[in-house]
């Protein structure tokens, strides 16, 4: 049915990854996730099975940079701030 529609294979399997990813990108913690896919360690979960998306890298940087400056709660989501003084 996928083919006749147009679309790519997926397997079952992408689709764990995907959720993996997604978990983690809507700030669901590793240990969460980990235990959600059944893993015994969240090592191999970070390792094996997510991908880091760019919203998460610029959402990691804006934090880091509120909480070095003193503007911790400040920031609105998706706007980044200037590390210039």
């Amino acid at each position: 049915m996928a083919y006749l529609a147009g679309l790519p294979p997926i397997r079952l399997h992408d689709l764990r990854h995907g959720a993996a990813s997604l978990m983690l990108a809507a700030g669901v913690e590793m240990k969460v996730v980990q235990e959600t896919l059944g893993h015994a360690s969240s090592a191999f979960t970070a390792a094996t099975y997510t991908s880091v998306y760019p919203q998460v890298v610029s959402a990691a940087a804006e934090k880091t940079a509120a909480l070095l400056f003193g503007k911790e709660g400040q920031t609105a989501p998706g706007k980044l701030i200037s590390l210039k003084s």
